[in-house]
C-alpha cells in the first residue's frame, strides 16, 4: 500500500516590521519646527541688518549750520534708498528743498545740509540773497541770518557767489543758518556719489527748553 503524503502546511506569512518609520515621521515633525525658528531669527537680522545698511539709520547734528530747523544736539532719522546707494546705484536724485546727509567731498567727514539746486540750474547769491534760475529764491522757513554785515566777494564766499551753474550730477548745498555754516559756497557742488539719505523726522531733539514737543518732528 502505497504511503500517502502527508499535505503541506500552510506557513503564516509574518507582516513584515516598518523598520523605523513612525520614528523618523516624528523626528522629521520635531525637526520642522526648529527650522522654522532657525529660518526666522535668520531673517530677522537680515532684516536689521538691511533696516540700518539700506533704510533707516540715525545721524547727530553737530554743528548749528542748520538751525532752527534742526538743532545742534538732535538725532534725526535717515531713509537711505530716495538717492541710491553703492548697491543700488542712480535710484534718483534730491529734489530742491531736501535736507539731505552726505559725505564732504574734501575729506569725507558726514554733514547734513538743504538742497537748493540741482544740476543744470544756476545759482547767484547776492547780498546774502539767493536766486536760482534769476528767481530769488524763498528762505526755509525756519532758516535765519545772524550777522548783518555784508561781507565783500573779495573777502569771502558767504554773502556774494556765483553765478555758478550745477554740473551734472551733483546738487548745490547750503545751510540754513547762512551765516554759520559751510557748504557749496567754500567746497562746491556735492556729486551723487556722495549722498547718504534724506532726513525725514527728529529722532531725538536736543536738550532744549521746547524738547518734548520737537520729539518726531517731520524735517521741513
Amino acid at each position: 500500500m502505497a504511503k500517502g503524503k502527508k499535505p503541506a502546511t500552510k506557513r503564516r506569512s509574518t507582516p513584515a516590521k516598518r523598520s523605523g518609520g513612525s520614528t523618523t515621521r516624528s523626528t522629521d515633525q520635531g525637526a520642522h519646527p526648529r527650522r522654522k525658528r532657525v529660518l526666522g531669527a535668520l531673517g530677522l537680522v537680515l532684516l536689521v541688518v538691511a533696516s540700518r545698511v539700506l533704510i533707516l539709520e540715525g545721524y547727530g547734528i553737530d554743528s548749528e549750520s542748520m538751525e532752527d530747523s534742526l538743532l545742534q544736539g538732535d538725532l534725526v532719522l535717515v531713509e537711505r534708498l530716495s538717492y541710491g546707494s553703492e548697491w543700488i546705484p542712480d535710484f534718483g536724485a534730491p529734489d530742491v528743498g531736501d535736507v539731505v546727509v552726505f559725505r564732504r567731498p574734501e575729506d569725507g567727514g558726514v554733514m547734513v545740509k538743504r538742497c537748493v539746486a540741482t544740476a543744470g540750474q544756476r545759482v547767484l547769491i547776492k547780498n546774502k540773497v539767493l536766486h536760482v534760475d534769476g528767481v530769488r529764491a524763498a528762505d526755509p522757513a525756519r532758516s535765519k541770518y545772524l550777522d548783518a554785515t555784508i561781507r565783500p566777494a573779495k573777502q569771502s564766499p558767504r554773502d556774494h557767489f556765483g553765478p555758478y551753474v550745477v554740473p551734472p550730477g551733483h546738487i548745490f548745498v547750503l545751510g540754513d543758518n547762512r551765516d554759520a555754516s559751510v557748504d557749496s559756497r567754500f567746497f562746491g557742488p556735492v556729486s551723487q556719489p556722495l549722498l547718504i539719505g534724506r532726513a525725514i523726522a527728529v529722532l531725538w531733539p536736543a536738550s532744549r527748553p521746547n524738547r518734548w514737543s520737537r520729539l518726531g518732528n517731520g524735517v521741513d
